[in-house]
């Protein structure tokens, strides 16, 4: 059972053609010295030898933007596309860093972005150091390691991350075809997992805060990948369903985030609230079909409202289980993105008022109150489909295996939170 479901995973991953999201990596072999390294920088929280030769003044500016590229497979070829929107609307404001690792090996490198309006990319590239040529890109060392250099390097008094390649919600971030001298990093969807990479984003930022999560990606606007950020940045930009992977719709809304990232006042939660607006998704011009900004600040309030929800279905199951079971059923996958265990959880939390249990009422209320706190702004034209915020939600009666398949009892919200428990016991 647990191969049948990773495999229907998987075949619900490749049917997302326009986005982001991948098939799964096939399974690499590093050799074992590699992959122990690996393992032992992770454990060790050491940072890999980056040194990469990058020209240029590093006294402070208003703002540092970190660009991380980790596109290691057939649609490595939007990485000029994002680097070219990158220098048409970079300015003196900003140190623009971006890191980028395209298919094949020696194909790892820093960028340092400066101003350029031709068709070509023109800043200065080079390698992370003179003996590294190739990282491993989704995995938390290579991640951790950029941070640490990036915002070391470049220190600035607002910080932003963006990101651009596949996602895939509750199951993480990223894939590599090439991996780096430190070995492949395995897992069963072959994407950095949630856990590994708030891991990363903790040691990297050395105890600094981000105040901007951009992803430009599929399925990122969850709240598992929310949660999992908690505390690592102030506010985070992600699409619930698929982004297209056209010119325009890298392009675009590339332009649109970091043309704002260049004002002279900068507030995160404006930012991404306009980024919300701009990127147009109820017209979807842009990839964007749904778009949202989410104050990660808040995210715990919905873990604990998601809690007592939990506690409160549960309880109700014995007596109430048909109509929790149809309206648990009733909600939408999103257009795009069916068959990869995700629904919106607003449409969840509104249809589960009309449960009759008293108590499952009231919570499903103080869910709706504390995510209208923790969505700043949402777009899409989807209606029922996405209004903000994903969660888990596979088809009920396999929960169980669909947990044990993706490894989602490994991910932060799973170990805080009663939902995994809670569809666990909607299946029996």
């Amino acid at each position: 059972m647990k191969a049948r479901l990773s495999a229907l995973f998987v075949s619900a991953l490749l049917t997302l053609t326009a986005c982001g999201t991948p098939a799964l990596s096939p399974n690499y072999q590093a050799s074992q010295a590699s992959l122990l390294q690996a393992q032992r920088a992770s454990k060790s929280q050491a940072f890999l030898p980056l040194n990469p030769t990058l020209p240029g003044n590093r006294a402070p500016r208003p703002a540092t933007v970190l660009s991380y590229l980790p596109i290691d497979d057939g649609l490595d070829f939007h990485i000029p596309f994002y680097l070219n929107a990158l220098e048409r609307t970079t300015t003196s404001r900003t140190h623009q860093i971006a890191f980028t690792d395209a298919r094949g090996p020696n194909n790892t490198f820093f960028h340092l972005i400066q101003p350029d309006t031709s068709a070509q990319v023109t800043s200065a590239t080079v390698p992370p150091s003179a003996q590294i040529k190739e990282m491993t890109t989704n995995s938390p060392a290579t991640l951790a390691s950029v941070l640490a250099w990036t915002f070391s390097s470049y220190n600035s008094p607002f910080k932003a991350f963006t990101y651009l390649g596949h996602g895939g919600g509750f199951m993480g971030v990223a894939t590599d075809e090439t991996p780096g001298p430190e070995g492949a990093y395995e897992t069963s969807t072959g994407m950095l997992k949630l856990e590994d990479l708030r891991q990363a984003f903790q040691q990297g930022l050395k105890g600094r805060k981000l105040d901007l999560i951009h992803f430009h990606a599929c399925l990122m606007a969850n709240l598992e990948a929310a949660y999992s950020l908690r505390g690592v940045a102030k506010v985070m930009f992600a699409s619930e369903d698929v982004v297209g992977a056209h010119q325009e719709g890298t392009e675009k809304p590339t332009e649109i985030m970091n043309t704002l990232l260049q004002q002279p006042q900068l507030d995160p939660y404006k930012v991404a609230r306009e980024v919300t607006i701009q990127v147009q998704a109820r017209s979807n011009p842009f990839g964007f079909a749904t778009a949202t900004s989410i104050n990660l600040d808040r995210v715990t309030e919905v873990k604990q409202a998601m809690n007592q929800l939990s506690q409160a279905l549960i309880q109700a199951l014995p007596q109430h289980k048909t109509a929790i079971l149809a309206t648990y059923n009733s909600v939408p996958e999103f257009k795009n993105a069916a068959g990869t265990g995700q629904r919106d959880l607003w449409t969840f939390a509104k249809r589960l008022l009309k449960v009759p249990a008293p108590s499952v009422q009231r919570e499903a209320g103080h869910l709706v109150q504390s995510l209208k706190q923790v969505l700043i702004h949402t777009r899409d034209s989807e209606g029922d489909s996405a209004n903000g915020l994903s969660i888990f939600m596979p088809p009920a009666s396999q929960a169980p295996q669909y947990i044990q398949a993706s490894g989602y009892a490994t991910t932060p919200f799973a170990k805080d939170s009663l939902w995994d428990e809670f569809l666990i016991a909607l299946a029996q």
